[in-house]
């Protein structure tokens, strides 16, 4: 997992002037590279999707990880939001979007496609701060319009209950900052109420994640949360167009009780506009160390338990303790998800050759996804399971 800085365009003019120079004319970059997904890998995401649906849960399954640095374009399967890059990253991201959905394009609506994962500037000085006056970052904005309506393009094209399937769409780095940037463009859609926009929020970002940062959950931190929920409700749900948050969570800072709050708040305020959370899980929770960084781990894998019972049983109560009505198919898809949990650090490893194997599952060191852990889950009370996969390390050159 990746930082997400959700913080104000004012912070971020900081950086306005960092790699935002004129460029000259631009050469495309192209590959000779057919993007075929190894069937070994599709025919394993496939049985964890399966043994999701044979415990009536919802999932969402993405690209993640496969946006690649600029530098390493040229001799690295994946994409980069630039002009220079784009026609070869619109060529991977519709092929690999070409075969999953002909793989699961008989799925009824409780499979939900999310195009792609923090799409950003990788390695870039704006990689986590976008800045409307840069001409770097809008650019990757425009490029980023194109991809999503690529990808949606392509996942309509297939038929099937993908004509009308649930797709969630990002902004750069799927920040809600950048969402609410009016560069960020929502694709055009050939089926009614069937898009919803994917954001990450680690808000406020002092609490949620910098470490140390601030250990007390305060009303300044409740405020925060207020400004975005509101802001997310204003330029979307009250539009019709729901919100996801895929990715959502507090590190452990040896802090349960305030913890124990934010998830509290958070969940509650999502719910009140009929948004769906789900909880980043990176498998790290011990402290011990007294190192806080990105102590994101809340289940126990193996014996299909949470490290910190309250957290979770807080969201799960809020998720379903709303009286948010849905307007449309869309709201109610996202509404009737709840709260979800991401099977983080799996099927999303990253690995330094092509076509690795299943043995980039344990990349992360954490377990291979087994049917018990899923049914577990569910017994939890988890009602959706995000799915991030890697696809670069599992297609053919």
């Amino acid at each position: 997992m990746k930082k997400i800085l959700t913080v104000f365009f004012t912070i971020g003019l900081l950086f306005c002037f960092v790699g935002c120079g004129e460029k000259g004319p631009i050469t495309p970059i192209t590959k000779d590279f057919d993007y075929d997904i190894d069937s070994n890998w599709m025919n394993r995401v496939k049985q964890i999707v399966d043994w999701a649906y044979e415990e009536d849960m919802y999932v969402i399954m993405n690209i993640h990880h496969d946006n690649c640095a600029k530098d390493n374009f040229e001799k690295t399967i994946g994409f980069y939001p630039s002009e220079e890059c784009k026609d070869e990253s619109i060529k991977y991201i519709t092929r690999v979007w070409e075969q999953v959905s002909e793989t699961f394009k008989d799925y009824d609506e409780k499979l939900v496609f999310e195009v792609l994962n923090e799409p950003r500037l990788q390695k870039d000085d704006h990689e986590w701060n976008y800045v409307p006056t840069c001409a770097t970052c809008k650019e990757a904005m425009n490029v980023l319009n194109e991809f999503n309506q690529a990808a949606l393009d392509t996942i309509r094209a297939s038929g099937g209950n993908n004509a009308n399937r649930l797709v969630m769409i990002p902004s750069i780095a799927a920040s809600p900052n950048n969402a609410f940037n009016g560069d960020f463009k929502m694709p055009e859609d050939s089926a009614e109420n069937a898009l919803a926009l994917s954001v990450h929020m680690y808000t406020p970002y002092n609490f949620a994640m910098a470490a140390p940062g601030d250990i007390i959950f305060t009303n300044s931190h409740k405020n925060d949360l207020d400004w975005h929920f509101s802001e997310l409700n204003k330029l979307y749900v009250s539009k019709g167009i729901p919100v996801v948050i895929g990715e959502m969570g507090a590190t452990n800072k040896d802090n349960l009780k305030d913890r124990e709050a934010w998830f509290d708040y958070f969940n509650n305020e999502a719910r009140k506009y009929g948004m769906t959370a789900c909880v980043w899980d990176n498998g790290s929770w011990d402290v011990s160390d007294g190192i806080y960084k990105e102590k994101y781990g809340y289940y126990n894998r193996n014996k299909q338990e949470w490290y910190f019972p309250t957290l979770m049983e807080k969201a799960i109560a809020a998720s379903k303790n709303s009286s948010f009505t849905p307007q449309n198919r869309a709201q109610e898809i996202v509404y009737n998800m709840q709260f979800g949990w991401n099977l983080g650090n799996t099927l999303d490893a990253t690995a330094s050759s092509q076509n690795a194997g299943l043995s980039t599952e344990t990349g992360w060191k954490q377990p291979k996804t087994t049917q018990a852990m899923i049914k577990g889950l569910k017994a939890l009370g988890i009602n959706t399971i995000r799915i991030p996969i890697s696809w670069h390390n599992h297609i053919s050159k």
